[in-house]
């Protein structure tokens, strides 16, 4: 199967796990309760499943990113055995992995791109293109400890992401508006936009709460993103950061254009 990357892809694809009399119900309960937690109750916690032996956990993998991962998942085994045992059952290629096995799909192509990640041996660009990524515990300690002083985020996934924000919101209050307000002259301070029709619709609350056209131009890009990616910038993920960046080039032509006209320029 070709690797080709969709970050959408588990709330594209239409899995059939309600009601599937090929799996077993300990799995089916397990996927709604984690379903209801995350994407009912809207919880941003952490959630430890815990399950008895011989009930199905390498297919309840399976089943938890459907309509509740946004962007790539990883699974991490605690022992190389248990790792193959996942990759073997998890296998696109295989036909008898265990979504074609349990009729969660019925057609390959449905099948998400699944890569064991080898430390060195895998490429970057098959790791972009993986829906999900298995690996050993092993392997997981020694990228770290390979990345030791060079980039301690990665062991603090709050800091990575808080990075990644602040790094978005400094090129758009920093570089984005700045550059906007200084080639089409419009004066940072004055609020003389918030007739522009960029401030419709969605956005109209904006020149109701900010008063210059400096902080109103950020607002709407920030506002921009979170409306193009789905849901608030609390609850992005890499691919989700990624996404916006691409975006952001596209937004800003929109609003050099719209504001051109406005100022008649």
């Amino acid at each position: 199967m070709p690797f080709k990357y969709n970050p959408n892809y588990f709330f594209t694809v239409k899995p059939h796990i309600y009601d599937n009399e090929n799996l077993r119900e300990p799995q089916i309960r397990g996927y709604y309760s984690i379903y209801e937690h995350f994407e009912i109750n809207k919880k941003v916690s952490h959630a430890i499943m815990v399950l008895p032996t011989g009930v199905g956990k390498t297919g309840l993998m399976a089943l938890l990113p459907y309509n509740i991962s946004r962007g790539r998942v990883l699974i991490i085994a605690p022992q190389i055995v248990v790792k193959d045992t996942v990759i073997d059952a998890l296998n696109p290629e295989l036909p008898d992995n265990f979504w074609l096995k349990r009729k969660v799909f019925e057609k390959v192509s449905d099948l998400p791109a699944v890569i064991e990640f080898e430390g060195n041996k895998t490429k970057l660009e098959v790791l972009e293109a993986a829906n999900i990524v298995v690996m050993n515990i092993q392997k997981l300690q020694k990228r770290l400890e390979q990345t030791e002083g060079q980039n301690s985020d990665i062991k603090r996934p709050d800091k990575y992401f808080a990075t990644k924000r602040k790094n978005i919101d400094l090129d758009i209050k920093e570089k984005i508006v700045p550059c906007i307000i200084t080639d089409l002259n419009i004066e940072q301070k004055a609020n003389n936009l918030k007739n522009c029709r960029l401030f419709t619709n969605r956005y109209r609350w904006i020149p109701k709460r900010i008063k210059d056209n400096g902080g109103m131009l950020a607002v709407y890009f920030s506002s921009y993103l979170n409306n193009e990616i789905g849901y608030k910038r609390d609850s992005w993920t890499i691919d989700d950061y990624n996404i916006a960046y691409d975006k952001l080039p596209q937004c800003i032509e929109y609003v050099k254009n719209v504001l051109a006209d406005y100022l008649n320029l």
